[in-house]
């Protein structure tokens, strides 16, 4: 009996036990889910104060909580260095001394983890605008090389977040990262190699905003082909005809359309049937002034997509400049149908009947653009260019009646309008 009792005892104390630290998880992710809805509700100081009350209550989340404190301490940093003081959980000053405080203690409890690094890397960028915001700059101890010129915080800031891309070598967004610091620091040189490394680890044009500016050094351009080249030649879930078009896609977007084809026919051998892949050549080959070519290929892409505007417009294009005038107005008009809300496809179209001889059709075109869109002056402009080409003044005088209706303030059609106005007998 007494056995029983003791079995028994034992048995009520472990689920005592049980119920007390799942009851406390609970209570964590209530306190974490509620700080969570304050902070989208823009409620700092309650989102902080929840927090706080999450990490006392769960030794065991520890890590968990003291990483959403610092993500949302980082994010109030932020905040602080564009002005937003009136909304801070805490005073600028405190602010900074108490992220300081949890980001070193998440370090200290997670130094194997990048995201830690990528945190603290932050801290020490907010603590380098503060040193910068309140030191003197010394001119003459200033260097052509804009690495030399960094302070220590900032120089932490770059290494932390160089140990965040180590810890995890596939993971693009750390390289991506380091090279939009090195590029606002005036450094594309020391950007190069992570711009290859976070293109080989995503090959994927559109994911790498900086690709995109016009103005991009023409090191990170090779680098960047680079990339898309090691990705092209190693397992990955990208096919290798699929880094092959975005490396193409690079090119074309920066001009060098000669370069772009020889990738774009190696995914042709690859993928015969890629939508991507004979528009591009159809891009690269009318670029290259190659019309047969490129109205080839805007056609194969066009069985391949019929439902695509954009295409059917290429196609239009290819085939006026090759002298298929029937054809072009064809595709033109099939362009316009798939994107009525698209003004250029009826103005391209417009002029190609207009220069036909079919005036009527044409006018159209015009008129139906400019009732589609009356927000848009462009499309009135283009409606009463057409009618001055004419010679008709009464369709003039209408048009500057309708357009001055949804655009009293339009300047230069008002002059022309004027002018109109004053001519009409």
């Amino acid at each position: 009996m007494m056995r029983r009792s003791v079995l028994l005892g034992i048995f009520a104390i472990l689920l005592l036990a049980d119920f007390a630290y799942f009851g406390r998880r609970c209570a964590v992710s209530l306190m974490r889910w509620q700080g969570e809805r304050a902070f989208h509700a823009g409620r700092y100081a309650r989102a902080l104060r929840l927090y706080e009350t999450a990490l006392h209550l769960g030794p065991a989340d520890r890590r968990t909580v003291t990483t959403d404190i610092a993500e949302f301490l980082v994010f109030s940093l932020g905040q602080s260095e564009i002005g937003t003081t009136h909304i801070l959980p805490l005073p600028p000053a405190v602010l900074l001394e108490r992220a300081t405080e949890v980001v070193q203690d998440l370090v200290v409890r997670a130094p194997q983890m990048a995201y830690t690094w990528s945190l603290a890397s932050d801290l020490s960028f907010h603590l380098a605008h503060e040193r910068r915001r309140v030191a003197a700059i010394d001119l003459s101890g200033l260097s052509e090389e804009p690495l030399e010129n960094l302070v220590l915080e900032e120089r932490l800031g770059l290494a932390e977040l160089d140990l965040a891309a180590r810890l995890e070598p596939n993971n693009y967004l750390y390289h991506d990262l380091l090279v939009e610091k090195y590029l606002e620091l005036g450094s594309p040189g020391a950007a190069a190699p992570h711009v290859r490394r976070g293109v080989a680890a995503l090959p994927d044009f559109d994911d790498h905003l900086y690709l995109m500016r016009r103005d991009l050094p023409a090191e990170l351009l090779e680098a960047a082909l680079l990339g898309f080249e090691d990705a092209r030649g190693r397992p990955s879930l990208v096919s290798p005809a699929v880094a092959a078009l975005d490396a193409a896609r690079l090119l074309i977007h920066h001009n060098r359309h000669a370069e772009a084809r020889p990738l774009i026919q190696a995914a042709l051998r690859e993928a015969p049937r890629s939508f991507l892949a004979h528009y591009l050549a159809g891009q690269a080959a009318w670029h290259l002034n190659d019309t047969p070519t490129a109205t080839e290929h805007f056609a194969a892409a066009a069985r391949l997509a019929p439902l695509d505007p954009w295409v059917q417009y290429s196609l239009g294009l290819t085939l006026l400049a090759g002298g298929a005038r029937e054809a072009a107005i064809t595709a033109l008009t099939r362009a316009r149908e798939l994107n009525p809300a698209e003004i250029r496809f009826f103005h391209r179209l417009g002029g190609i009947l207009e220069e036909a001889g079919r005036i009527r059709e044409a006018e159209r075109q015009f008129v139906a653009a400019a009732n589609l869109n009356t927000g848009e002056v462009g499309a009135w402009a283009e409606l009463l260019a057409f009618y001055e080409r004419r010679g008709d003044t009464a369709a003039v005088a209408d048009t500057c009646e309708r357009a001055h209706a949804f655009h009293p303030d339009w300047d230069s059609g008002a002059s022309r309008c004027l002018r109109t106005t004053d001519e009409t007998p």
